[in-house]
């Protein structure tokens, strides 16, 4: 993704199988976010009359983990659209660093997303206690998306963030 690092070869390139490759990756994201779409409608739609924050946290669960995976997805079908388009990494550099540092975030997020309801199930099953996380879910927002944020900062400022995407 990098405009420094042309001497990395752009993946199915020069192999003839980028546009296989690309217009694949960018089908199944699509696929995915109309998953996204699809799943917050329909939670969204079957409690219309309550308020978001008086569902059941596994409810909330569902639309955190499908707004993070939509997060992710947008970020990185743009990612492959300018791939696409352009037949190179992204250019300008700086563009490159902010879908780099947007990937980063959102696929941590994730995965301390489900590191969170992985620790609730288990309080809940073996402790008989939800987890608490404050209100309007203030420890979870700042868990799952602090320490991501952390450390693609960190990353950023370390000059870090490559032309794949990623650390």
């Amino acid at each position: 993704m990098s405009g420094q690092n042309d001497d990395i070869p752009v993946i199915g390139l020069r192999n003839g199988r980028f546009y296989p490759y690309h217009v694949t990756a960018i089908a199944c994201i699509s696929a995915s976010l109309l998953c996204v779409g699809a799943i917050l409608y329909v939670s969204v739609r079957s409690r219309r009359y309550k308020p978001f924050y008086r569902w059941g946290i596994s409810e909330r669960f569902v639309v955190y983990i499908a707004l993070c995976d939509g997060l992710f997805n947008v970020t990185h079908v743009l990612d492959h659209a300018h791939m696409v388009l352009t037949k190179s990494h992204v250019h300008p550099k700086s563009l490159c660093v902010v879908y780099a540092f947007l990937i980063v975030v959102f696929t941590t997020a994730q995965g301390l997303l489900v590191l969170a309801i992985a620790l609730n199930s288990f309080s809940v099953v073996i402790l008989g206690k939800s987890m608490n996380f404050g209100a309007y879910d203030w420890r979870l927002a700042a868990f799952v998306f602090g320490i991501p944020v952390i450390e693609s900062s960190l990353a950023g400022s370390l000059n870090q963030l490559g032309p794949n995407g990623s650390l």
